[in-house]
Order: C-alpha cells, then sequence, then structure tokens
C-alpha cells in the first residue's frame, strides 16, 4: 500500500510540474495563444520602454538552445507624439543553463527601424525607464543589434530635419566596458561613431564620478568628442560632460546640418556641460572660427541654464578680413569695420548686449546697452537658409524703451533678407555727441521707422520722426519706393530754427550770424542719381532749386595700388530772389575754419590713432548755376547776378560769374586763394561815370566807365573792397565834365580865354587810362592816371582809400603839344563828396603820358 501511495504522489508531483511546462508550451508555440502572446509581450516592452508599445505582427517564441522572442511590426509613441516603428524585434535571453548565474535578458535585436523625435517635445520619459537616459537603453542590456535603422530628429513647422541612417551596429561587453562602433549617414553625409559607457564604476582619480562614458564622431571635415562622468549608471542624473570639436571645412558643417554652404572656413569648439535634475548648464565656452576670405570670431563664456537661455555670460568678437590701412580712410568709401565686439548677458527682462563697440578704419564707434533682445524661432527653409524669425529688440529694459525692432533675418549666415520695423523716442543728445550748452536746445527724436536689405544693402525702407525744442523744429519722412522699383524712396526734409546764431554758438561755432535758418525739400534715388530739390533760407536769402549726384568710379593713377575710387558729380540749379552776401560770409566764416567747426558727431564715435577724417569735398566735383534778382550787403547793391559754381578735386571756383550795379555789368572768374580770401579776375563795362563819381561831385559828368581787374579779397568782411589786393585798370568812354577847369588848368588864364571849353564850361575826354594798385583796400596810382582832353592832358598821382572812403590825388595839367605844366589842383575828401582845390606850388616831373592814352 505504502508503495502505490508514493507512486501515486510522485505522479501526482510529477503532473504538478508537467502541467505548467506544457502550458508554458502551449502559450509558446499553439497559434491558439498568438494574441495573448502579443499582449503579454507589449504590457512587458512597455515597463522597459516607459511608453505605450503596440505588436501588429506574429509573435514568435523559440526554446531551445535559448529563449528567442521575435515581434514582427513593433511601434510606439514615444514622447506622446513621434512614432517609432520596427518592423522585427528580437528579444534574446541567458542560456537555459546559465539562467540562475546570468542577467535574464542577453540581447535585443531591432531590423528594419525607424524612430522619430520632435526637436520641440518637452514630454520626459518615464521615470526608471529604457528611455530616462541617453545611455539607459544601452545600459539595461550586454548586447544590441541594430540593423537599417533610422532616426529623424525634425521640427517640422521651423524646418529642421536630421537624418540619422545606420546600417549595422553590433554592442560587446568586454571587462564592464560596453562598446559599440557605427558607420552612418547623417542628412547624406557619411560619419563614424564610436561610443563606450561604463556598466561598473571606474573613477579615474579619487573623487571623480564613478562612471564614464566618450562618444567620438568623424566625418569629412569634422571630429568630435563628448567625454561623460555619472554618479549614476543609469547616466540620468548629475553628469558632467567635456566637448571638443574641431572641423577643417565649416562649409561641410553645415552640409552635416542641413543648411546652405553659403561660407567656408576652420571652427574649433570647446565647453564644459552639467546636468542636474532641474537645469543644463554650459561653462567655459570658446568657440574660434576661421573664414576663408580672412574673417575671424571668437565666442566665450558660460550660460547657467540651456533650457530657458537664463544666466548667460557670453564675450564675441569678430575680426573682418584686412582693408586699408587706417591712416588711408581718408573717404567714405575707403571705411570698413574692422572689428565687432559685444557682452551678452541676460537680465530681468531678457538677453541684453552690452559694452558692444564698432571699429572701423577712420574711427570707432561705442554703442548703449541694447536689449532684452528675444528670438521666436531659428528656422530653416528648403533651401537650406538659416533664419531668425520674430526678432524683437529693445534700447533698454522697463515699460518706455528708447527704441524698440521687431522683425526677421531670412538668412543669417549670409546676413541677407532683413525686414526690421520698429519706433523711437529718445533724446537727440543721446544720438549725436555735442557740447554740454546744447543738449537740451535740441530736444527729442521721435518716430517709426523700417529697414530692409531687398535693394542689395541694409537701408532705411520708411522713416518718419521728428525733432521739436524752442530751438528747432525738424521732420524726416522717408516713403516706401513701389513694390516694382530696385531704388530707395524719396526723403522729404524740413528743418526750421528760428535764430541759427544761438544754435551754432552752443555747438561750439560762435557765429555773428543770428537770422532765421530753414529747409524744405526733397531727396530722391533713381537710375544711379540722387536729386536734392527744395527751398532754402538763410537769413534775408532765398534760395530754390534742384540738384542732383551721381557717383562715379575713377582710378588714382598717383597711388601705387591704382584702386577704384568713387567721385561723387553734382549738377543742378539755383535761382534766388535776393542773396544777403554779408549774411552768408558771416555764417560760413566760422563753419569754414576746422579749429571753430561745430563739435558735432555720432554718439560713442572717437576717430582712431592714426585715421584721417573723411573729407567729402575733396571727393565731389561740383558744377551748378546760380541766378539772383538781387545781392546786397557787398557795399552796393548788385541785380542781375549770374554764376556758373564748379569744384574739381577739392578746389572752387566761380567761373563765369556776371551781376549788374546800376547800368554797369561785372563779368569775372572767382576762386579761393587761401587764408580764407578769394582771387577774382575779370572786367566791367558800361558804368556810368555818374554812378561811380557820386552825387557829391563838384561838378556834374556823364559818359560811362569800363575797368579790368585782377584781385584778391578777403571772403570774411562785410565789403570785400575794403580788403582788396591787385591791380585795376579803367577807362572812360565819352565822358563829359560839366566844368571847364581841367582845360583852365591846363592852358593857364591867357591860352583859356578863348578856348571853347572854357568858355562853355565843360570839357571832352578824348581818352583816360587809370591803372591802380591795390593793398588792403587802398588803391595807389600804378604809377599815374592820365586823362586826355582836346586841348590838354592831365596827370594824377595818389591815393584811393575804399577802407576809409577817401580820396587824395594831385593832377598836374599841361597843354597837349608842350612841354610847360599848367596849374595843378587836388582831388581830396570824401569819395562820396570830394573837393577840388588848385595848388600852386605841387610839381611833378613827368614825360609824355599820351601814348598810354587810347580811345
Amino acid at each position: 500500500m505504502r508503495k502505490v501511495l508514493i507512486t501515486a504522489l510522485a505522479g501526482l508531483a510529477g503532473l504538478l510540474v508537467l502541467v505548467p511546462i506544457l502550458g508554458f508550451l502551449a502559450f509558446a508555440q499553439l497559434p491558439a495563444f498568438g494574441d495573448l502572446r502579443r499582449q503579454v509581450l507589449e504590457r512587458s516592452l512597455a515597463a522597459y520602454w516607459g511608453e505605450s508599445v503596440t505588436v501588429a505582427g506574429e509573435v514568435e517564441v523559440a526554446l531551445w538552445p535559448r529563449l528567442i522572442i521575435t515581434a514582427n511590426e513593433v511601434s510606439s509613441t514615444t514622447d506622446g507624439t513621434s512614432p517609432a516603428h520596427a518592423a522585427q524585434l528580437r528579444i534574446l535571453l541567458a542560456r537555459w543553463e546559465r539562467l540562475p548565474f546570468a542577467s535574464t535578458l542577453f540581447a535585443l535585436s531591432v531590423s528594419n527601424a525607424r524612430f522619430q523625435f520632435a526637436l520641440t517635445s518637452r514630454s520626459d520619459a518615464a521615470p526608471g525607464s529604457i528611455l530616462s537616459s541617453p545611455v539607459a537603453f544601452f545600459s539595461v542590456l550586454p548586447r544590441l543589434r541594430l540593423d537599417t535603422v533610422t532616426f529623424d530628429i525634425s521640427a517640422p513647422q521651423d524646418g529642421w530635419q536630421f537624418t540619422l541612417d545606420v546600417d549595422h551596429v553590433l554592442s560587446r561587453l568586454r571587462d564592464g566596458v560596453e562598446y559599440m562602433e557605427a558607420r552612418a549617414q547623417l542628412n547624406g553625409r557619411p560619419l563614424a561613431f564610436k561610443f563606450q559607457f561604463d556598466r561598473e564604476p571606474r573613477p579615474p582619480a579619487p573623487g571623480d564620478l564613478p562612471y564614464g562614458a566618450v562618444l567620438s564622431v568623424t566625418s569629412d571635415g569634422l571630429e568630435g568628442q563628448m567625454t561623460t562622468r555619472s554618479a549614476r549608471a543609469a547616466f540620468d542624473d548629475d553628469l558632467t560632460m567635456a566637448v571638443q570639436l574641431s572641423s577643417g571645412s565649416i562649409a561641410d558643417l553645415l552640409s552635416v546640418a542641413g543648411l546652405a554652404r553659403t561660407v567656408d572656413g576652420t571652427a574649433k569648439l570647446t565647453g564644459a556641460l552639467h546636468a542636474d535634475a532641474r537645469h543644463l548648464s554650459l561653462r567655459n565656452l570658446a568657440l574660434d572660427t576661421r573664414f576663408t576670405e580672412g574673417s575671424t570670431t571668437r565666442i566665450t563664456g558660460s550660460i547657467a541654464d540651456l533650457s530657458d537661455w537664463s544666466g548667460v555670460d557670453i564675450s564675441a568678437v569678430a575680426d573682418m578680413a584686412p582693408v586699408t590701412p587706417a591712416q588711408e580712410a581718408t573717404a567714405r568709401h575707403d571705411i570698413a569695420i574692422t572689428r565687432l565686439a559685444g557682452h551678452f548677458r541676460d537680465g530681468p527682462e531678457g538677453l541684453m548686449l552690452t559694452d558692444a563697440s564698432v571699429d572701423t578704419n577712420a574711427f570707432a564707434q561705442s554703442l548703449q546697452e541694447i536689449g532684452p533682445i528675444s528670438v521666436a524661432a531659428i528656422r530653416r527653409d528648403e533651401a537650406g537658409r538659416l533664419s531668425l524669425n520674430d526678432i524683437r529688440v529693445k534700447s533698454n529694459p522697463g515699460p518706455n524703451p528708447l527704441f524698440q525692432l521687431h522683425g526677421d533675418i531670412r538668412d543669417v549666415l549670409d546676413w541677407s533678407g532683413i525686414t526690421l520695423d520698429g519706433r523711437f523716442d529718445l533724446p537727440v543728445a543721446d544720438v549725436l555727441s555735442v557740447p554740454a550748452a546744447a543738449k537740451d536746445m535740441l530736444g527729442r527724436l521721435s518716430g517709426t521707422t523700417a529697414l530692409s536689405d531687398a535693394r542689395g544693402s541694409l537701408e532705411i525702407e520708411s522713416l518718419a520722426a521728428e525733432v521739436k525744442s524752442d530751438a528747432l523744429t525738424a521732420t524726416v519722412r522717408i516713403d516706401p519706393a513701389p513694390a516694382t522699383s530696385k531704388e530707395a524712396g524719396p526723403i522729404a526734409l524740413k528743418i526750421d530754427v528760428p535764430r541759427l546764431g544761438p544754435l551754432l554758438t552752443a555747438l561750439g561755432t560762435p557765429t555773428e550770424f543770428d537770422g532765421p535758418f530753414s529747409y524744405d525739400g526733397t531727396f530722391t534715388h533713381g537710375g544711379g542719381t540722387a536729386t536734392a530739390k527744395g527751398a532754402l533760407v538763410v537769413g534775408a536769402t532765398d534760395l530754390k532749386g534742384q540738384l542732383a549726384a551721381t557717383r562715379q568710379e575713377t582710378r588714382q593713377e598717383a597711388r601705387q595700388d591704382a584702386r577704384p575710387d568713387a567721385r561723387i558729380h553734382v549738377k543742378g540749379e539755383l535761382t534766388s530772389t535776393r542773396i544777403a552776401a554779408d549774411q552768408i560770409l558771416a555764417l560760413f566764416e566760422g563753419i569754414a575754419d576746422e579749429a571753430r567747426a561745430p563739435d558735432v558727431h555720432i554718439a560713442g564715435t572717437s576717430l582712431k590713432q592714426g585715421a584721417q577724417p573723411h573729407d567729402l569735398v575733396e571727393r565731389t566735383d561740383l558744377d551748378v548755376t546760380l541766378s539772383a534778382d538781387r545781392v546786397q550787403g557787398i557795399g552796393r547793391a548788385a541785380t542781375a547776378l549770374s554764376a556758373r559754381l564748379r569744384m574739381d578735386n577739392g578746389r572752387f571756383r566761380a567761373d563765369p560769374v556776371s551781376l549788374s550795379m546800376g547800368a554797369g555789368r561785372i563779368k569775372a572768374a572767382i576762386s579761393p586763394a587761401g587764408d580764407g580770401r578769394f582771387a577774382a579776375k575779370g572786367t566791367g563795362e558800361g558804368w556810368p561815370l555818374s554812378d561811380v563819381i557820386g552825387p557829391g561831385a563838384p561838378f556834374s559828368v556823364s559818359g560811362s566807365a569800363s575797368f579790368s581787374f585782377d584781385v584778391t579779397g578777403g571772403m570774411s568782411q562785410a565789403d570785400p573792397l575794403r580788403t582788396l589786393d591787385g591791380t585795376l585798370t579803367g577807362r572812360l568812354h565819352g565822358a563829359r565834365l560839366g566844368t571847364g577847369m581841367l582845360d583852365l588848368a591846363g592852358l593857364g588864364v591867357l591860352g583859356g580865354i578863348f578856348n571853347p571849353a572854357v568858355l562853355s564850361g565843360e570839357t571832352r575826354v578824348r581818352c583816360a587810362t587809370i591803372p591802380l594798385r591795390f593793398d588792403k583796400g587802398v588803391a595807389q596810382t600804378a604809377p599815374a592816371i592820365v586823362l586826355e582832353t582836346e586841348n590838354v592832358e592831365a596827370e594824377a598821382r595818389g591815393t584811393v582809400n575804399f577802407a576809409r572812403g577817401t580820396i587824395d590825388l594831385s593832377v598836374i595839367p599841361r597843354p597837349l603839344n608842350s612841354s610847360v605844366d599848367g596849374y595843378p589842383f587836388t582831388i581830396s575828401g570824401s569819395l562820396s563828396s570830394p573837393k577840388v582845390a588848385l595848388n600852386g606850388t605841387t610839381r611833378h616831373g613827368h614825360s609824355r603820358r599820351g601814348g598810354d592814352c587810347r580811345e
């Protein structure tokens, strides 16, 4: 009986063992359990994956010599949105005989898979899941095999797409270190990866974090390595990473990133990253680039939290390609930017730019604090161009910024496709550096603007600005050009200064001119020509007209490099109803003097050592016609002025100039003579003697005078006649004197008793030569004035003082065809009312002068 009982119990025990074995075999092999196999595998994979998993295909189980589970058409939703799909997933467990002594899961094989990740996703994997850290997926597997797997990392709304195609990856565990190598393609560019991480603690030195990982990437023009240390084998928290990256071709690096190859050069990046449960920080950043055209950039600093860009402390310096030496930057065409620098930091409202500077080969420009600066999106278009979208820039934090800009840059690398618009309201003294006395006089500059490079270079596309203060009112308006035009829009400018003198004095240019100044005009640009049209009022002077300026490239043969040089050619017409010459000269007296020029320049600029200020005058050629109905302030009023104003290579001249004074007319050529003086050479004709001698003469005169002159004078005086140096030769035509005194003095009492001129009291002058030499406005006869009547020749010597308005001449008359002198007399006193007096003691030794006097 006992034997039967023992046999029965043994059979029952065997049956109890056999039932689960048979059940497991049925679960693993029978088609009827296929759905159950899928459900069990989905739940098991979801526990590892950390996300829901769906198995759409068959699940096969192989039992010998090890347990192998093969699942087909496996998919999941990573981060809740991006799908992950594998055509086949194989799970290999350890061999049966080693299961009690080794890890249950031995290897994982994935074939024909695609994983898609969204760059903008902020979802975190479930804590402790297989996606909880960059190496958690690998750390739970002794071996991983990937065959034909694609990783898509993208932000479709911003145009970013990184596609990594991996043909084959096999990981191997040796001495507690997991190794894997792979060759792949990133955006079509071949890459080689090497990745290793510790499965066991291996601190390189006491106190170091115990676990390490090294990722190396190489490609054409690219070598990079990231070394990581972690406190945990899962590499999921408290990580330190050292990054090194160098590229022998920036263009190749751009291609790897899917960007257009618009620039090329070399780059080197180093930095340290630290990750904890709250943020990822960047330390000791150093990025150096050198572009093929010679420009270099260096970016250094740190960022406390990369997730929200807080704690930014970044310095950037860009040195441009070599340019013209500083001392040669004498014109706008020569000026080029040599360096850009600035410091980025974050403030309470966002990213700020401080300590910014722009260096050129002629001057340096420092900028005030700018910010906060924000960029809503960094996008890539279909052509591979990198763009900054929804840029917002303020001048400084606070509710009332001095200016705000908003817009986009469609191609950052090529610096093109720029569209910005904004508004501003700031003191003019923040834009212009002026003496302290003028700061409160300039008021505020406010308005709106839009900038664009649609026509090739960055320019103001539209502007509406106003300056208003007690000292001046000014408005500027730039209208957008038509959409089909490649030219800039028209500019309208209005300036009104009630009293220019106090404003110029406050700006460091004292002037005696204290009248109003206004301008109302427009500027247009089209077909390579800039045109100015408007009306100018300076005191009692008004000018209207139109000027056109064209820019032409020439070559300066005297320079060794024979570099093309731009010259500006200005042509046009100016008209005036009245020119107050004394006021114009008083105004330009101080402005033309460099030592007294207005102390005004762009705020934050300074002339670089060795550089020379650019001279626009030297590069401008002028050809303008001027006509005026009336000219005053030159001693006598003039009318019917016409002049051609020219400037060639910085040398100004007015040639020809024609104007009328009374019935007479002057024709001349005028040019600067240096030291604030002018040179004039020309002729005058048709001058009535009654106008020349004046109404205060002791006898009446008739006829006309003509003269030629070659003189210099001062431009700063109200009456240039007072400053004349040079020569003047005058002649009389059809002259008649309402007195017979000249004939009487020459013939004597006896000879003149029966002389018709003496009897009639009128003398006809047959000819007269009046040679004068001027010295500081005093005219000296050179050597003598010669007059000839029908009976007498007279010679006069002395001075005419235009500075004091006086005359002092001694006259010796004598009969024609005789060497006997007559009775000498003098002409002296005021020019407007001279006196004539006999003087029998005056004698001049002379020879016959008739040959110098011709009608």
